[in-house]
Parts: C-alpha cells; structure tokens; sequence
C-alpha cells in the first residue's frame, strides 16, 4: 500500500506540474471575445513607440472584438501585461534592446505577459541642417526666401566657399500628424507588426483594400524568445507618389512603416544619394570664381546644359577634386554626416576636350565602360582624401550607365568607398543570362572593394513613369525579386529604389510586397508568400 502511495503522490505530483504549465500556457489576451490583457508602454515614450502602443489596442480590436487598455504601469488585477517599447518595467525583467541595430526587434515571453522591444532612436536635425529642412523645401540658389537667405550665408560663412546643399527633398521625411520622420529607428513598431502578422493581418497595399484581418474571438498568449534582425540594412523606396509627408490620408504612411522601411540613416546619412558632385559645381560664384572645375566641351567650358544645370565637371583638374574633398569635410563637419556622393552629373556622355582628359576615354570598353576609368580614378582620390581627414566616414560612387564596369587601372579601392550599383530589377527577372551577367558585374566590384559590405543597389521600379504611357499598364516580377536579393544576401547592404507610381494610374505594390518582405528574409519561400496574397487579397479571384 505504501508503494502503491508513493506511486499515486508521484503521478498526482506529475499532473500538477503538468497543469500549471498547461495554465501558463493557456493564458490569454483575449478569451471568447473579453479582453484579458493590457497593454503598458512607457508615459515618456518615444512617438513611434505610442504609435506602436495604439496600433496593437487597433488591430487586437478588429482581429476580437475587444479592446485592450494602453496603461503606464500594469495593473494590479489584469491576467495579462504586453510590455511595448522599453520601460522601467521592461529593464526589470531585463529585456533590453540597445543592440538591435537597423530597426531589429525582439519578442520575448515573460511570467504573465510578453514583451515587444526594439530599438527607437528618434532622428532630429540639428544647427543648419534643421534650418534648411525648415524653411528651405527646395535650397536652390536662384530660389532663396527670405528665411532660406539665412541658412546659405550661414553655410557659406561656415565653409568660405560657395557650395551647394543635398537636402532639398529631407523635408519630405516628415510626417506633422504623426510627429515621425521617416529615418527614425522604429524597432519596437517592427515588433508589434511582426506579433500582428502572426495573427494572421497583414498589409498588401495601403488603405482598406489592403487589409486582411482575420476574425478570432480567442488570441491565446504565445511563448516566444525571438530576436529578428533584416538581412538588408537599407530599405528605402524613394516613392514619388506617396512620400512620408503625407497628412491628408495617412494610410500610405502607415503602410511604409508596416512595411519595415528604413533608410539606415547611421550608415547612409540624410539627403539625395547621387549627383554629388552638383554642389560642388552647381553654384554661379563657383563658375565665374573657378571655370577649371568644368569641362571644356567645344572650346568652351560647360558651366550648364540641358542635363546638367550645375554644369559638366573636369574629372582630371587637380583643383576640383580638392574643392571636392574640402566640400565632403564641410559637409561631415557642420552637418555630421556619415556619408556623402561623389557621384558626377546626370546625362555623362561625353568627357572633357582639356590637355589633361586626352585619351582618358576608353571606347572599345563599350558603353558601359567608356568612361570607367575617368570617372573612378577621381572617385578614388577624392575618397583617399577624405580618408585623410576623416578615415571613419564613407564616400559613394556610383557604377551608371557610361561608367558601369569597375575600372581596369584600380585593384583596390580606398577602403573608405561605397559603391552603387544602378539596376533595373525587372529587366533581368525573367532573362537567366541578364542575371548571370548582373552577378558577374557585382562579383567584379567586390573584388575591389575592400572586406565586409560596402555595395548596395540604386533600383529603379518604373511602372508610370510620368509622360510614358506605354509604361502605365502594371509589371510584376515577384520571383525576380526574390532571386536577386536571395544573391545579394550578405554582400550588400540593401536597396534605394526610385518608384515610379502614379496614384489612380497603376497599382504595383505587390512588387514592393515582396521585397518588403525579402529585405527581412531573403530566404523566405516566395512560393508560399504569393498563394497567401493571393488566396487572401484576391479571394474567389485568387
């Protein structure tokens, strides 16, 4: 009888074990339709992360019917805490994220509740380059306000020079409504939006129609220790249509930020990425001052034509190349940047006639490589320069059009250079030897570029480019997307893209759908990912 005793308290101990962690495991955000949780965030939090806060009480809301409460503190009797955002509460159970860099984020189970963390750093201009955000929406010379008048004699008395600025388009990162720019790290947004999607909501486009919600009267709470971090630290569509300042209709807004976007602005900075070199040249005291810097093209120097109003540089003048590096160390000094173009004007077709460019040309390259070592030699040098002056800051160039090909009079590059790549994903989507030939162009700049990451893409997804209607009608290559940045992975550092999309003309946004996706997973099973889209947002019409 007494080992028959031992055996029963056994197995009834076993069974009480058994049930309190079936206990834990069955507890509840909502159960049958009532809430059983609250949401606790931080009083003094960050914008992005009470965003994150509302949007969580929003969509537990439409998934069950029930609305959770968005508190500072967790309550005494609520079954359920989900911690978003750091908080004293988090640091106590010693969830932390300071090491998520690029927007990662964490999802972490606690007793009686879950903690979604990421990184938010919010993103401020400061000195002038808030007084140029502000009161400068396009900073040419030739179009100064009042209050922009002060922001360039600020500018040139803090260099001596007369120098253009890149930061023409910034304030359009700025959303009012939402008090949000578009390059703040918003790690614990990506965290909320990650623990929604596996509640089955998802977003295919913005607004409504986008919208998949599914219905569960029940969300139990989920045992996770999940840390995810992108494999692709730029993700930035440069999207004409639909930019972050958005107020009137915040969907599109939204929509990026679900999306998981980011300009990666420790790397990459603020500012238009290419051109560079336009505002060291685009100014009129600098072309009556310094007609050196200027190709002479036809016996004349070309201070302005059609493509270029900031005139057409001599890459082989001495003297530009060392404005030029004195421009970079204004530019990383006054405004902190970590990175500037070097990049020459649009429209480079045809190089300078001077003594000093003679024979720099190179034709039986072909198109692609004509101008490769002109206009690389002066990248390089002006990017050994500013490793001189400031050795941890970064200098891009830009592989297009007539300088496509890496140089052939370069084995290595100063270890400071970036480059870009300009590709048009589409045309090589379907076309297995354009990709073969795509890989190979990237495997020829590694070669030259020093260790770890320094290529990205500049993409083009141009579907309703403005005044091209044969270019209206919609273009998809999903599969395309997923392959080339699946051989990206681990070399680059990720995409700009230029989208064109006109509003009410043509919807592409699955193909930035599945790149959203991609940038975080490049591994994913795009197969899997598209019968989802399609059974879900089409439905019957799947």
């Amino acid at each position: 009888m007494r080992r028959t005793l031992r055996v029963v308290c056994a197995v009834s101990c076993a069974l009480s074990c058994a049930l309190a962690r079936d206990a834990r495991a069955e507890s509840f955000i909502v159960k049958d339709g009532q809430p059983q949780a609250e949401i606790v965030v931080a009083g003094d939090a960050v914008p992005a992360v009470k965003l994150a806060a509302q949007d969580l009480a929003v969509y537990v809301e439409k998934l069950s019917g029930a609305r959770l409460p968005v508190v500072n503190a967790p309550g005494p009797n609520v079954p359920v805490q989900l911690y978003v955002g750091r908080s004293a509460f988090t640091d106590k159970l010693n969830v932390r994220a300071d090491d998520l860099e690029h927007d990662a984020y964490r999802m972490v189970s606690v007793e009686r509740g879950l903690v979604l963390i990421g990184r938010d750093r919010r993103w401020e201009p400061k000195g002038l380059m808030k007084l140029a955000i502000t009161n400068l929406p396009w900073p040419a010379p030739d179009k100064r306000t009042k209050e922009g008048q002060v922001l360039w004699d600020q500018w040139d008395k803090a260099t001596g020079e007369y120098w253009g600025l890149p930061f023409s388009q910034v304030w359009k990162d700025y959303n009012s409504a939402l008090d949000l720019w578009a390059m703040d790290e918003r790690g614990t947004f990506n965290a909320v939006t990650a623990f929604l999607y596996m509640q089955g909501v998802r977003w295919y486009m913005p607004g409504d129609l986008g919208e998949v919600v599914p219905r569960k009267a029940t969300i139990p709470l989920p045992q996770l220790n999940t840390t995810v971090r992108p494999d692709f630290e730029l993700r930035h569509p440069y999207l004409y249509s639909s930019r972050f300042t958005q107020t009137k209709d915040l969907s599109g807004v939204m929509w990026q930020m679900r999306m998981g976007f980011s300009y990666a602005t420790d790397i990459f900075g603020v500012g238009y990425r290419a051109h560079g070199i336009a505002h060291v040249i685009g100014r009129e005291e600098t072309k009556k001052a310094h007609p050196e810097y200027y190709a002479l093209i036809g016996g004349r120097r070309v201070t302005e034509d059609r493509f270029a109003r900031s005139g057409r540089p001599c890459l082989s003048s001495p003297e530009l190349a060392a404005a030029n590096v004195r421009y970079l160390d204004a530019m990383f000094n006054v405004f902190g940047l970590p990175m500037e173009s070097v990049m020459p004007v649009d429209g480079f077709t045809a190089i300078c006639q001077c003594p000093l460019c003679q024979g720099r040309s190179q034709p039986e390259r072909g198109w692609q490589g004509q101008f490769s070592n002109y206009v690389w030699d002066y990248t390089n040098k002006v990017a050994q320069g500013v490793a001189k002056t400031h050795p941890d800051r970064k200098v891009a160039g830009m592989a297009y059009t007539t300088y496509m090909l890496p140089p052939t009079d370069i084995e290595k590059f100063s270890p400071n250079l970036v480059v870009a790549i300009a590709q048009d994903r589409a045309s090589f989507a379907n076309d297995p030897a354009r990709f073969a030939r795509q890989q190979e162009l990237r495997q020829s700049w590694l070669q030259k570029l020093p260790p770890g990451k320094s290529l990205y893409q500049y993409e083009y997804y141009r579907y309703a480019v403005p005044g091209k209607e044969s270019q209206f009608a919609p273009a998809f290559f999903p599969h395309g997307i997923a392959r080339d940045l699946r051989s990206l992975k681990g070399i680059s550092l990720g995409d700009y893209i230029e989208v064109y999309n006109q509003e009410g003309k043509v919807i592409t946004d699955l193909n930035l759908y599945v790149t959203g996706r991609c940038w975080w997973n490049a591994d994913l099973d795009v197969d899997a990912l598209l019968e989802e889209y399609y059974t879900l947002f089409y439905g019957p019409a799947r």
